[in-house]
């Protein structure tokens, strides 16, 4: 390849992030034309099509797919060499937009960004979160760098790493002791509900496809993160079978967790975090009391035979009580898509620090803190 087409490259990548020939030209410090004179001249040289114009913009072709990967190795090793003789770019020069599913955006990203920030803090990352399906389609169209998703796809030009292994577990009868006793009994009729492959985990939910099948049901704090949680609980009721059951058992009310709110209270008001938290929406969906739940459920079409909230709770050391929230309440607080604003750097560093202190502020006298939950415990049952 002639060397001279290295600035065509790049270019042709700046249009692929930017989404338009004209907002590339913007931020090129250039024309239209000269734009789109480079992506002809590299179009002929390659011998193919890389981008097709919209009404939008423009969309990246199969041509294009295959030469985005090498544009953006280009872009990283130009970017490296910068770094070796020290030419570093320009503060927030550099952007780096990934995508990531609910568990790892929650669990495992905040620590990664802020790892990679301390050694680049020239980049501007943003997040997007979605399932694994949707994430790897923006990959593709070019609007996403990278992202972490559930499973391998196996795309060509596009690279896979294994970064994180996630225990599976699976729930089934004390005859079920080894997994080949798992695979007869499968054989044998045993229905098996499995996460939809390239779905979040609420998604597969959502999308129940089967149709009768099953005769028990079991949401365990599940109910909740629905974001569509009536289309959720429809599903559900079309895979049980007749006088099927579901049993129910989530966080409810908005005082779901008083220990939590009251470290969310700290975040709130806190010089360092207020701004950004006054745009936090939240993702929960969460009833007051029994009788809205039964009544939800009702709805749907299910008869309610018990459903009732009750208050739990238990002692813990402030540490424990910061890993239940980073368990499940972190991937709703500390999730960029909940925010009507990016989360500056250092938000989440400076969110958990004020929500530990606020715990160790709640430790009594022997240095534990009584965790209480509010939490919803529902039977529901389809019809005949």
């Amino acid at each position: 390849m002639d060397s001279h087409l290295l600035p065509d490259v790049l270019t042709f990548l700046n249009v692929v992030r930017s989404g338009s020939i004209t907002k590339a030209a913007n931020q090129l410090n250039t024309v239209q034309s000269n734009v789109t004179a480079r992506i002809k001249k590299l179009e002929e040289a390659l011998g193919v099509p890389l981008l097709s114009r919209h009404a939008r913009g423009v969309r990246v072709t199969s041509g294009g797919e295959a030469v985005l990967p090498i544009a953006l190795r280009l872009d990283a090793l130009l970017n490296d060499l910068g770094y070796a003789f020290g030419q570093r770019i320009p503060l927030k020069q550099a952007k780096l937009r990934l995508g990531a599913i609910e568990t790892v955006a929650a669990i495992q990203l905040p620590r990664l960004v802020s790892q990679f920030l301390r050694d680049s803090p020239h980049v501007d990352i943003s997040v997007q979160v979605g399932s694994s399906s949707r994430l790897i389609k923006q990959v593709k169209d070019g609007d996403l760098d990278a992202a972490f998703v559930s499973r391998t796809f196996g795309l060509p030009n596009f690279r896979e790493e294994l970064v994180f292994k996630d225990k599976l577990v699976a729930l089934a009868p004390t005859t079920i002791r080894t997994l080949s006793a798992l695979h007869s009994a499968v054989k044998n009729g045993l229905k098996v509900m499995v996460q939809r492959l390239g779905c979040s985990y609420t998604d597969a939910a959502e999308n129940l496809r089967p149709n009768a099948e099953f005769d028990v049901i079991f949401c365990n704090s599940v109910l909740h993160w629905f974001r569509d949680p009536a289309r959720a609980l429809a599903a559900c009721k079309r895979a049980l079978r007749p006088a099927g059951r579901i049993g129910l058992q989530a966080p409810a009310r908005q005082d779901y967790c008083p220990n939590f709110l009251k470290g969310i209270a700290k975040v709130a008001c806190h010089p360092e975090t207020a701004a950004t938290f006054s745009r936090f929406r939240s993702p929960w969906f969460l009833c007051e009391t029994g009788d809205e739940y039964a009544e939800f459920c009702r709805d749907a079409g299910f008869i309610v035979p018990f459903a009732r909230i009750e208050e739990t709770s238990a002692r813990y050391s402030p540490e424990q009580v910061l890993k239940v929230f980073e368990s499940g309440a972190a991937a709703g607080y500390l999730n960029a898509t909940c925010y009507g604003v990016p989360m500056p750097n250092g938000y989440v560093e400076s969110f958990r620090r004020i929500l530990a202190d606020a715990f160790r502020a709640q430790a009594d006298g022997d240095g534990q803190v009584e965790l209480v939950f509010h939490r919803i415990y529902l039977v529901a049952v389809r019809p005949d």
